[in-house]
């Protein structure tokens, strides 16, 4: 469970928001030997001003093994709301690619400059 509350000092803009969120993770489902799916479904409240709603929403990602992409949809649905949108449904598909903590460098000394 997860809830950030912020208060606005601006005239304009959402003045107080509140998130309120209970979600789980399920991680490294094995579909067959090479191939798994990670799940991550949440449902939570939403309250800007005197705007608010309730939503679900899960991510899915499809991996393989030892291989650095992998694609992530998240999708996400309005259950009851009075904040106004484009959709009450909304849904992204991503291309992941894992850099394995390769990118890290090293740490090595490094001599200090001579004058």
């Amino acid at each position: 469970m997860y809830y950030p509350h912020s208060s606005g000092i601006e005239n304009y803009g959402t003045r107080n928001f509140d998130f309120v969120t209970l979600n789980c993770n399920f991680s490294q489902l094995s579909l067959t030997e090479n191939y798994f799916v990670k799940l991550n479904p949440q449902v939570y409240f939403l309250k800007m001003d005197q705007q608010h709603g309730y939503y679900v929403t899960a991510a899915v990602t499809l991996a393989r093994k030892a291989f650095p992409l992998s694609i992530q949809s998240i999708v996400t649905q309005a259950i009851n709301t009075s904040i106004e949108t484009k959709s009450d449904f909304v849904w992204n598909i991503s291309l992941i690619y894992s850099f394995r903590k390769n990118f890290i460098p090293e740490n090595k000394s490094i001599p200090p400059k001579s004058s």
